[in-house]
């Protein structure tokens, strides 16, 4: 993995494991496309029931070579403390002008974490910021072509769902590196949502769920603010989620 590069796609997320359950297929698929992937962290997860930071510096790592990212940084935010300040602005700023990414995928605002719903406004402020050209890091502007939401706890309607069939073994090995935090019979320490057999059902019911929806095996959902140009109406409307018994045969 490398630093400061130009990417085409850039995951900021709040916390260690954000990113690998909220996206971590889609993250996968894009690298599978041939894609430059990276993942910004803002908190090391030190108020975390369980583990410590440097357990989770630990595993982010181990997961972010399991999906194959080309870049991964830890803000090293105050985890529980992120808060939407014109100080942590600057600090984002600097990030999405090191990686200059085309597309930002982050957290909805609509969240019950505090820390989820900071970093949204965070990243959505500092992508206008990032492009101005009199606010001075040091670095050259840059402004994201979109930014896309991952849905979580709160829902809202998806604006599109991304198959990740055949990148969900790999979303499930990558969580799975979180040995201090997710569902781990072996592991000792305090109960959990986020560590029990349930938690794990239920994502795999929800990513199930949404999967149905484009008729695929799971798929991961995502909203935008601004609307998409669809350039062939046809293949990328008409031909998506076929049904046996719909269409030509």
């Amino acid at each position: 993995m490398q630093d400061y590069m130009d990417l085409d796609v850039l995951c900021m997320m709040a916390h260690p494991d954000d990113a690998e359950i909220l996206a971590g297929g889609t993250l996968i698929r894009l690298k599978d496309q041939g894609y430059s992937v990276g993942v910004v962290t803002f908190a090391r997860g030190e108020m975390g029931t369980r583990g410590t930071p440097e357990k989770r510096d630990k595993e982010s790592l181990a997961a972010a070579e399991i999906m194959g990212v080309d870049a991964f940084i830890n803000l090293k935010f105050p985890d529980a403390h992120i808060e939407n300040t014109v100080e942590n602005r600057e600090k984002v700023v600097r990030a999405i002008r090191d990686y200059r990414p085309h597309l930002i995928i982050t957290h909805d605002a609509n969240n019950r974490n505090p820390d989820h719903s900071h970093v949204s406004m965070l990243v959505r402020e500092s992508s206008f910021t990032a492009g101005l050209v009199k606010y001075e890091t040091g670095q050259k502007p840059h402004r994201p072509n979109k930014i896309m939401f991952a849905m979580e706890y709160f829902e809202s309607k998806p604006t599109f769902l991304i198959d990740i069939s055949e990148q969900y073994e790999r979303k499930l090995k990558a969580i799975s590196c979180y040995r201090t935090q997710t569902y781990n019979p072996e592991s000792e320490g305090l109960p959990t949502y986020i560590a029990s057999d349930r938690f794990a059902r239920e994502m795999d019911a929800r990513f199930r769920y949404f999967g149905a929806k484009i008729h695929r095996d799971y798929a991961e959902p995502f909203r935008t603010d601004s609307p998409m140009e669809i350039a062939d109406l046809v293949e990328e409307v008409a031909l998506r989620g076929l049904i046996p018994g719909q269409g030509r045969n």
